[in-house]
């Protein structure tokens, strides 16, 4: 992985030229030669030079064909590669997903939202690699270019991962910043609302808030199923580690429903503050 994420971003979401200059120059020049013959043949020449002209009109207009179809192939593909790689991650396939990644941040793209979904999705291999700084680095650049409700899940992931690094006032900011955003919209995707308390939810964890946390944990864990699909485990996890620092034997149940989506150990490593309650769970079999 590069060591300067925020130069890269910068670099990856420049508009791309699909060809380069000089083919454009010689398919505008092929076009205005054409034009030329066409409008100047004259006596014995007015044949040959009409079909000179209408051979390289033909020869520019087949240049561009090719140019718009490269170019579209090019866009799908991006696509594709995009999708697979948040498949490979979502089905933790973090070797294969670190190797595409590495192969993608190195190409061109003509899509950019393709290229924002990889620079997004390698914020996400960052941070599970430990290098919170660098994925905090990335999303934050990201966000300096990209507008729209989308920015949700990388706002989240930034503060989580500036919680990470010890950094409560920058992430609090974050969050607030992202409350803000999405209550100017009218109606707020689930998933962008889910994401959101998630990480306020390891906020509190981490400042042991843990009233605030179990409040949230018990007032809205439908709309956490809606939109976080198979990672409610780790709203079920947080909120496991908010009722054993509680004592309430409530974690256990807790506990049991993260592990049922998710094993321990993917959660412990998620989640560090999860240990004692695999102590506790190891002590009570």
């Amino acid at each position: 992985m590069l060591l300067e994420p925020e130069m890269l971003v910068a670099q990856a979401l420049q508009p791309r030229r699909r060809f380069p200059p000089q083919y454009l120059l010689m398919i505008g020049a092929a076009s205005g030669i054409a034009a030329l013959l066409l409008a100047t043949g004259a006596g014995g020449f007015m044949l040959p030079a009409r079909l000179a002209g209408v051979m390289l009109l033909g020869s520019a207009a087949i240049a561009a064909f090719w140019s718009v179809r490269g170019s579209a192939g090019q866009f799908r593909q991006e696509q594709v590669w995009a999708e697979t790689l948040y498949d490979m991650i979502r089905l933790r396939n973090w070797d294969s997903a670190r190797r595409l990644t590495a192969k993608l941040l190195a190409k061109d793209f003509v899509n950019p939202q393709a290229k924002v979904q990889v620079l997004t999705l390698w914020s996400v291999l960052l941070g599970r690699d430990g290098m919170h700084d660098q994925a905090a680095a990335v999303q934050g650049a990201l966000l300096e270019r990209i507008q729209g409700p989308a920015t949700a899940t990388l706002l989240a992931g930034q503060a989580m991962a500036l919680l990470r690094c010890d950094r409560l006032v920058d992430a609090d900011v974050v969050l607030r910043n992202l409350r803000a955003d999405l209550s100017g919209y009218e109606e707020i995707p689930d998933e962008a609302q889910a994401t959101l308390m998630l990480a306020e939810m390891f906020r509190d964890v981490q400042t042991n808030h843990l009233d605030e946390v179990l409040g949230v944990y018990g007032d809205h864990l439908d709309l956490f199923r809606n939109g976080l699909g198979v990672r409610v485990a780790d709203v079920h996890a947080l909120a496991a580690v908010a009722l054993h620092r509680t004592d309430d034997p409530g974690w256990v149940d807790a506990w049991r429903k993260a592990t049922l989506l998710i094993d321990a150990a993917e959660l412990q490593r998620r989640y560090p503050e999860v240990e004692p309650l695999i102590q506790s769970a190891k002590e009570g079999s």
